[in-house]
């Protein structure tokens, strides 16, 4: 599951309250999962799809890699168009 940061905000400047809460009470799925071997045409379909900005990343047997993050892809592809419109 994934903590999302508007679950945890209102207890995050609390140290009152870290030793009553759990991460499990925050926890959720997430709306999809991105396979380290997907390409990229997949991954993208898969943000379009759930309207999700970042999606956690699994290897071959589902163990958790890191997360990908829409905006960073949109960062790349707007660096590579620069790249190739100087050329």
């Amino acid at each position: 599951g994934v903590v999302l940061l508007d679950e945890i905000r209102n207890i995050m400047f609390r140290p009152d309250l870290y030793k009553r809460m759990f991460v499990s009470k925050f926890m959720s799925m997430p709306p999809a999962t991105i396979r380290i071997g997907d390409a990229m045409e997949e991954v993208m379909k898969t943000f379009d799809r759930t309207g999700a900005w970042n999606l956690p990343v699994v290897d071959e047997e589902d163990r958790y890699v890191g997360f990908v993050s829409k905006s960073k892809i949109f960062n790349s592809y707007r660096r590579v168009l620069r790249h190739y419109s100087e050329d």
